[in-house]
């Protein structure tokens, strides 16, 4: 069940059950898996772009990886999967779904696959290949999600 009510200094809800304010960041309160990711070790809350892109190269890994708040501060995109693949990192939005209430990778595309949760949107990367696209030359690969990445 969605928490709407609850506040506390780290915690602000909103009423309306539909975003909630965690240390500046927009999270949707029905997020069931907000209290789950919290807890994996490749969520970071409080990292930014330039934080978790050098954390990523430092790693040197094909495959490494973290899920981090979206800078843009808006509930239909709570957070960015960041990726790494030869050399290159990838920021690739995680958008929230009111209306199925699920999850789905970048930009909108029909048939595009949806998510119950952030955790399965890795589950599913690390047992199967996930897109890579690069936005400036429209090249294709693809990368398990194998390494989780801490800042």
């Amino acid at each position: 069940q969605a928490d709407r009510g609850s506040v506390s200094p780290e915690n602000e809800s909103t009423d309306a059950g539909q975003v909630t304010f965690l240390k500046h960041s927009i999270i949707p309160t029905n997020c069931k898996c907000f209290s789950c990711i919290i807890r994996k070790p490749w969520y970071s809350s409080s990292c930014d772009r330039k934080t978790a892109e050098d954390a990523l190269l430092q790693s040197n890994k094909d495959g490494s990886f973290l899920v981090r708040n979206s800078s843009g501060q808006d509930a239909q995109q709570p957070y960015t999967l960041v990726v790494l693949y030869s050399g290159r990192v990838y920021n690739i939005p995680i958008r929230f779904l009111p209306a199925t209430q699920q999850y789905a990778l970048g930009r909108e595309k029909k048939g595009e696959e949806r998510f119950n949760s952030v955790s399965h949107i890795i589950e599913n990367h690390q047992r199967n290949p996930l897109v890579l696209i690069d936005s400036q030359s429209n090249t294709k690969d693809s990368t398990k999600l194998c390494y989780p990445v801490k800042p």
